[in-house]
C-alpha cells in the first residue's frame, strides 16, 4: 500500500483529534527506583494511540502538533532533529508498517499506557503519519518493559 508522505497536505485536510494532546512528562529514574521489577520484551508490538508520555525532559508537557510542528518540521517544531526524520519518514515510510526489529525505539508500559523511551521522533511522526493514512496506529518491533 502506498502511504502519503505529505503532512502538511494531510493536516491542512484534517486535523486529528489528538494533535492537542500534551505528553505527560514521565521520570523513568523514579520509576525504576520504585522496585517495580521491569521486563523488557524486544519484539513487542505498540499502539501509538496508547502513548500517553515521555522521558524525555524537554519534550514532556508539550502537545503531538507542537512536537511535530505545523507545518510539519517548521520553525517552531518542538523535536531538535523533526526534519531529518521527515526526510527518513519520506524515504521508507513501509518502516512504520513493517513486522522488524526497530533498534532504539522504546516504551514503557504502565498501568495500561506507554510512556516513550527512546524514539520520540518516529512516535511523533508515526502516530501522524499513519493516522493520517486511516491505517492502524500500531508498530512493531519495538521495545517495551514494564
Amino acid at each position: 500500500m502506498k502511504m502519503n508522505t505529505d503532512l502538511k497536505q494531510l493536516l491542512a485536510l484534517s486535523m486529528p483529534t489528538f494533535a492537542y494532546t500534551k505528553l505527560e512528562r514521565f521520570a523513568d529514574h523514579e520509576y525504576r527506583a520504585s522496585g517495580v521489577p521491569e521486563i523488557e520484551h524486544s519484539f513487542a508490538s505498540v499502539d501509538l494511540s496508547q502513548v500517553a508520555g515521555t522521558t524525555h525532559p524537554v519534550y514532556g508537557g508539550r502537545s503531538w502538533i507542537d512536537l511535530l510542528g505545523n507545518p510539519p518540521g517548521g520553525e517552531f517544531a518542538e523535536l531538535q532533529h523533526i526534519r531529518r526524520y521527515l526526510r527518513y519518514m519520506v524515504e521508507n515510510p513501509s518502516y512504520y508498517t513493517k513486522d522488524e526489529k526497530k533498534p532504539g525505539w522504546s516504551f514503557y508500559l504502565v498501568d495500561g499506557r506507554y510512556y516513550i523511551g527512546d524514539g520520540s521522533h518516529r512516535t511523533v511522526i508515526g502516530r501522524f503519519l499513519l493516522s493520517l493514512n486511516g491505517l492502524p496506529t500500531t508498530v512493531s518491533g519495538v521495545l517495551a518493559g514494564r
